[in-house]
């Protein structure tokens, strides 16, 4: 097992977010000084005076050299451009003397920035969005640093503990929801399947329901056809014969009347089945609307 090492003293830990935050102040003035080029502004550099200038002017040239043997090919660098390492060193050099100059003269940033602005306009940004994203990635190194090193060890122990025992409860907890929501579609498919095998009896029901009617119209047809029939042939024989069919014709009639009133009372019946048919569905439905309506309480209060 690794040794774990040793917790820092309070005056290292204070070091160390010192070196943090000195490194942020000299970065952040650096990042305003425009990089290979300074504006071209001669009350600017008349305000700044010659030396200041100078020294800035030879910051930028060491920037382009730095730039131009960086991109030169190994090799390829001629006997115009010092070696990579050579440059490195100037820029090193020159970067922590403008820094000290500018620490000790904040005015000249505010100079640099006027004059920028005024040479484009008010459009370019004073701070590239590189250096900007490098100094918030600092800014967040130094606030993480500063609550690591803040933090005693049994707290760091403390809070990892918390940790695995969230997750640990999360875990449980995810592993609840997947088995309900197993269930839960478990018993949407049941009750899809009942509802849908009582929509089938609802739609036999109704085409017989269909049948009847259209058999019990036909029959009326039918009767009252052959009633007419009757009633034309036997006109013919005269009084007596017609006083006979009208007496077959009444009760015909009654005959259609007594299998009318039975057609309405079968149809009726249907009705009444139906109607019960579709309130039994009705309640299946609000009944598993309800346990659905259950079931999401407790995925959610699991959730949550």
């Amino acid at each position: 097992m690794a040794a774990v090492p040793p917790r820092l003293t309070n005056v290292e830990a204070q070091r160390v977010m010192a070196v943090l935050s000195d490194a942020l102040s000299k970065l952040d003035l650096l990042s305003r000084v425009p990089q290979c080029r300074l504006p071209h502004s001669e009350s600017m550099r008349d305000s700044l005076g010659v030396d200041v200038t100078q020294l800035l002017d030879e910051h930028v040239a060491l920037e382009r050299q730095y730039v131009a043997v960086t991109a030169t090919p190994e090799g390829c660098l001629g006997g115009t451009l010092p070696d990579l390492e050579t440059a490195d060193d100037e820029l090193r050099h020159s970067t922590r003397v403008v820094c000290r100059l500018l620490r000790e003269a904040p005015g000249i940033v505010t100079q640099l920035q006027a004059a920028r602005a005024t040479e484009a306009g008010g459009g370019e940004a004073i701070v590239s969005e590189t250096m900007s994203r490098f100094l918030s990635a600092l800014h967040a190194l130094q606030e993480q640093a500063g609550a690591r090193l803040s933090t005693t060890v049994e707290e760091d122990k403390e809070g990892r503990e918390t940790f695995e025992e969230v997750k640990a409860r999360d875990e449980k907890a995810g592993q609840q929801v997947k088995q309900l929501q197993k269930e839960l579609r478990a018993e949407q498919a049941s009750r899809e399947a009942d509802v849908s095998s009582r929509d089938a009896v609802l739609r036999k029901l109704r085409a017989t329901l269909d049948t009847i009617t259209n058999t019990a119209a036909d029959e009326v047809k039918a009767i009252e056809e052959e009633g007419k029939a009757q009633e034309q042939a036997d006109h013919a024989t005269g009084a007596e014969r017609e006083a006979a069919l009208r007496a077959e014709l009444a009760r015909l009639k009654g005959e259609l009347g007594s299998r009318r009133k039975e057609h309405r009372e079968s149809e009726e019946a249907l009705r009444k089945k139906k109607a019960r048919c579709e309130g039994e569905v009705e309640q299946w439905i609000a009944k598993y609307d309800a346990e659905v309506g259950e079931r999401y309480e407790e995925l959610k209060a699991l959730k949550a």
